[in-house]
């Protein structure tokens, strides 16, 4: 099977001792050479809870709406000591970040070591329309730093760069404390995470061709510029309403427990359906990322 380039922009120059490289790629090297990885729990909608650590990286974001009490609607990803990668839907119409948690799987009952931080500013994708499909993403920059260590439940995340088609065989996670019970509505309290299949551009589109109302939302389709993950096998497991901006996940090594964020949590037509989920794809967008996190092309000391 041939793999399809999706457009990527123009890359920019970072200015490293050796080669030329993209600050993002700078940033991964630093992220995986400090970080001592931990294992996973035995393997959301149809989730399994997630230790602490494992994904030391998960944002809950606290959004609110004239002045209400903040509550914790989407998910994140720490990506530097001071930026979310998140998702632009959450915060159209009204909804303001307002705070972020880090260092925790359980909302309710966090951990010691966790931390609150107020969000300074945020930035939605230029090109993003609210109620379509595309550009559907964020920056969170965060009030300040958070304490990072490498022995911590509290770390950035590698972007995935690689502009590439993923093989199909691809081992993808989705993670979040979203909807659990698509009757009731009920959220859940830990951070659960499930195992997804890639599902090929042409059958994604085929699957949304049928919806009336992909006319508008998706009037250009699946573009490459979004990735399409579902369960292909039981149609049980998915993201779903509260896990919007968290992250698609791709397991890079298993037994050393690498990830990459490759995707974020956009939207989809109910949730675990035989219609698969859309996901920003990270790749085509690190121009747009890069300006904002790393503004001078130039890695400092710190992540």
């Amino acid at each position: 099977m041939s793999r399809v380039r999706p457009a990527v922009s123009k890359a920019p120059i970072t200015r490293v001792d050796g080669p030329t490289e993209r600050p993002s790629l700078v940033a991964c090297r630093k992220i995986r050479s400090e970080r001592m990885q931990n294992r996973l729990v035995p393997n959301i909608l149809m989730g399994t809870p997630v230790n602490d650590g494992v994904y030391p990286y998960m944002v809950a974001i606290a959004t609110s709406s004239f002045g209400s009490k903040p509550a914790f609607s989407c998910g994140g990803s720490l990506i530097s000591s001071r930026f979310v990668l998140s998702a632009a839907h959450c915060f159209r119409n009204t909804e303001v970040p307002t705070f972020v948690r880090l260092g925790t799987v359980n909302l309710v009952n966090p951990t010691k070591r966790y931390q609150d931080i107020g969000v300074r500013n945020y930035s939605t994708h230029p090109d993003y329309v609210p109620r379509r499909k595309y550009n559907d993403i964020a920056l969170l920059e965060l009030e300040r730093e958070a304490n990072i260590a490498a022995h911590s439940n509290i770390y950035p995340v590698c972007l995935h760069t690689d502009p590439w088609d993923l093989p199909v065989s691809s081992k993808l996670f989705v993670a979040g404390w979203g909807v659990t019970n698509v009757h009731n509505r009920s959220m859940s309290d830990v951070l659960l995470r499930a195992s997804l299949d890639l599902v090929p551009r042409d059958k994604c589109n085929e699957s949304y061709a049928v919806h009336p109302t992909a006319i508008y939302s998706l009037n250009r389709g699946v573009i490459d510029s979004l990735i399409c993950a579902g369960d292909t096998k039981q149609h049980k497991a998915d993201s779903c309403q509260g896990d919007s901006g968290g992250p698609l996940i791709l397991n890079i090594h298993g037994e050393e427990n690498q990830y990459a964020i490759v995707g974020i949590i956009s939207s989809g037509f109910g949730c675990a359906t035989n219609t698969p989920a859309l996901y920003t794809r990270v790749a085509s967008f690190l121009d747009y990322i890069e300006s904002i996190v790393w503004p001078e092309n130039v890695l400092g000391t710190g992540i």
